[in-house]
Parts: C-alpha cells; sequence; structure tokens
C-alpha cells in the first residue's frame, strides 16, 4: 500500500509541472509506472536493460537503479534550481554514473556544453553508450575522479552491482572490491573551462576537493551548484559547517532538502549553491 501511495504522490507531482506538455507529461508517467513494475519484478543489478526518456533512448544496469535516478533527476527533479539566461552555457556533470543528470541537463539546456565526469569503468561505458545513443552534441566524457592533485586514488565499487550509486572513494561506503582510477586537478578543471554551473555528487570526495576549489580561485567562475553533500559519511563526526564555510566565504547563499533515519548517522543533504544576482 505504501508503494502504490508513493506511486501515486509521484504521478502528481508529474502533473503539476506546467513546463510539460500533455504528451511529455503522458511519457513520464508511463516510463515511471514501466520502471516501478520492473523493478518490483526483476532483481538483477547487472542486466543492460533499455527504456524511454521522454525522446531519448536510456539504457543501464537493472531496473532498480533507473527507478532510483528516474525518480530523482526526472520526476522530482533534483537539478531544476539551475537557472541561467546565457543561451550556451558551460556545465559540468561530475560524478555522472550512467549518465542521466547528463541527459536531464541537456534537455533542459540543449544548447549547452557539458563537461561530464565518471571514474568507475562500468559506469563510464553506460555514460558513452547513453550519450552515443541519443547523439548529444557538445557533451564531452571524462573517465577520471575529481581530486585536489592529479594521480591515481583508490576507488570502492561492487562487481555484483555495476554502476552502484553508493560508489566511493571511502572504503566504508562500499569495500566489495577496490579499483584504482585516475584523478584530475579539478580546480585547474574549473579553471580552465570557467563553467557557471556545476552538478557535483562524488560520494564524500567533496570534502577534499572543495578548500583547494576556494584556495585557487575556481569558485569564481560558478554561478550556481547542486551538490549531495554526504553528511558523516566517513563517520569521522559533523563537520557540514566547513563546506558552508567554504561557500559563504566564496560569495554563495545556499538552501538545502535532507532527511534523516536515525540520529547520529550518515545522511545525504541536497545543497542548492546560488551567487545572488547584482
Amino acid at each position: 500500500m505504501k508503494k502504490i501511495v508513493r506511486i501515486l504522490g509521484l504521478i502528481q507531482q508529474i502533473n503539476q509541472k506546467k513546463q510539460l506538455s500533455k504528451r511529455q507529461k503522458r511519457q513520464l508517467i508511463k516510463t515511471l509506472l514501466y520502471l516501478e513494475y520492473k523493478s518490483y519484478t526483476n532483481a538483477g543489478y547487472n542486466e543492460i536493460v533499455t527504456i524511454s526518456i521522454l525522446d531519448f533512448t536510456f539504457s543501464g544496469y537493472g531496473y532498480e537503479n533507473l527507478c532510483i535516478l528516474f525518480r530523482e533527476i526526472f520526476v522530482q527533479e533534483e537539478y531544476q534550481y539551475f537557472q541561467t539566461d546565457l543561451k550556451s552555457p558551460v556545465i559540468v556533470d561530475c560524478g555522472a554514473n550512467i549518465g542521466m543528470a547528463t541527459l536531464y541537463l541537456k534537455w533542459k539546456f540543449p544548447n549547452a556544453t557539458i563537461h561530464s565526469f565518471e571514474p568507475d569503468p562500468s559506469a563510464y561505458s553506460m555514460l558513452e553508450r547513453n550519450t552515443k545513443a541519443n547523439n548529444l552534441q557538445h557533451v564531452f566524457l571524462y573517465n577520471n575522479a575529481a581530486m585536489a592533485e592529479e594521480g591515481e586514488l583508490d576507488f570502492y565499487t561492487a562487481a555484483s552491482h555495476k554502476a552502484s550509486l553508493m560508489m566511493s572513494t571511502v572504503a566504508s561506503r562500499m569495500d566489495e572490491q577496490k579499483i584504482t582510477v585516475k584523478g584530475i586537478d579539478f580546480a585547474a578543471f574549473l579553471n580552465n573551462t570557467k563553467p557557471s554551473l556545476l552538478k557535483i555528487d562524488i560520494e564524500g570526495a567533496e570534502k577534499k576537493v572543495f578548500p583547494k576549489l576556494k584556495e585557487t580561485g575556481a569558485l569564481i567562475h560558478l554561478q550556481q551548484i547542486v551538490m549531495e553533500y554526504h553528511h558523516m559519511i566517513d563517520r569521522s563526526g559533523s563537520d557540514f559547517s566547513k563546506m558552508l564555510h567554504t561557500l559563504e566565504e566564496s560569495g554563495f547563499e545556499y538552501n538545502l532538502i535532507t532527511h534523516f533515519n536515525e540520529a547520529g548517522k550518515f545522511q545525504d543533504v541536497l545543497l542548492y549553491a546560488f551567487k545572488p544576482r547584482q
């Protein structure tokens, strides 16, 4: 019964999207119902499956991850807060996974140039596949992790769950399989490309990356950031104030969306940071 109530709530969210045509709403509802059914009846995590999202074709590993991503990105629209007057904005999608956020941002900003980063080989392979299948123009892909310095680092994933949404540089997040991935100096990249919008979801690594962004002036170029902040992901205690202080000193205002199930435990915080219009 709870599942039915949740699905009905999601359908209501779709129907309330004034920017969508009736056809687009029907398309999203159809995809939602299909994914909810398939994720309930098919529990595998490594089978390649393909769905339709609006007029796009999109593939992933198993229906459950696709369902989660679709709900967050196209139904609840976590990245709807991005707004810009630029006709051709430069956007960075850091932690792109299999590319659903990249697809959403390209749908929302058709003339954008998007730089998408994903260090995991399985997820990156699917990111490439989805970019090519939909002929996404001016989308550049990087099989790298965002780091404070260029180099290699340990990355924790699971062979039994390709492109898991819990992959991380933090061992306690997922430690079934350890691989080595290549990282780039993310601050240097931002200073070179000068994007105005940044979507970042890097499973705890943001705590190491952002001090360098501030130190090098890379945050100057950004006008808006949507970040999934992983509070207490490494069990080292509360340090969220450091991130907020970094943003405040760099001229950002912010709003937070979050919930938690148990006091003192890990929680995801969706943070929308923006520089006020002058």
